[in-house]
């Protein structure tokens, strides 16, 4: 995650790969905390994306994290915080 963090400024589609392969074993831990570290990580992605005009991408990720992890009803309900 560090690696990924520091690649964000010049090479962010790295970046992003990383994070997007982290968002399931976070939230799959099932507790409010993983939930709130795997939101944050989504809007980092949707930053990311956003600069590189990828808002497309990115709704269509964030869609298939809502019905990937429907049944988590805490982490929907951060989730729906997040605007595509």
């Amino acid at each position: 995650m560090k690696l990924a963090a520091d690649r964000e400024k010049n090479h962010p589609e790295d970046a992003i790969m990383v994070y997007k392969k982290w968002i399931d074993p976070i939230a799959n831990r099932k507790d409010n905390r993983a939930y709130e570290e795997a939101a944050a990580l989504i809007r980092k992605i949707q930053s990311l994306q956003h600069r590189l005009k990828q808002d497309e991408v990115f709704a269509d990720f964030l869609l298939t994290v809502r019905i990937t992890h429907k049944p988590k009803r805490n982490f929907m309900k951060l989730l729906g915080k997040i605007n595509p």
